[in-house]
C-alpha cells in the first residue's frame, strides 16, 4: 500500500528504491524497454525483498501474492536469501504460532 497526496504515485515520492542498484549488481542494467518481462520482475521482486529487509509478509503485500506464490518465484528467479535474511518457516511459525496450526476455537 502507498500513501501519497493524490491519486499519481510519482518517482519523488517512492525515493531511489527504482534507481539504485541490484545489490551485488556489476554492470549496468539495460534500459527497462529494452528488458525481458522475466528480467524485471526477478529485479522487482529482489528489489522489494532487500527493502523490506527480507520479511517475507511485507514483501508478500507490497508484491500482491501470497507467501507460496513468493516461495515460488524466489526459487524460479534462481534468487539466494543473504545469510541474515530471516528463515522463512522459522517466520510462519512466529506468525502463527506453533499451537496454531490445524486448530480452530469452536463454541458447543
Amino acid at each position: 500500500m502507498a500513501l501519497c497526496p493524490g491519486n499519481v504515485l510519482t518517482p519523488d515520492l517512492i525515493g531511489d528504491i527504482c534507481t539504485r542498484p541490484l545489490a551485488g549488481a556489476t554492470q549496468p542494467e539495460a534500459p527497462l524497454a529494452e528488458q525481458s518481462l522475466e528480467n524485471v520482475e526477478r529485479a522487482h521482486v529482489l528489489r522489494v525483498l532487500e527493502a523490506t529487509h527480507w520479511h517475507r509478509g511485507k514483501a508478500c503485500e507490497i508484491l500482491g501474492v501470497s507467501r507460496p506464490r513468493l516461495r515460488r518465484m524466489i526459487q524460479h528467479f534462481g534468487i539466494v536469501p543473504p545469510p541474515h535474511a530471516p528463515d522463512d518457516e522459522a517466520a510462519d511459525e512466529t506468525a502463527s504460532g506453533p499451537d496454531s496450526a490445524g486448530t480452530a476455537n469452536h463454541r458447543d
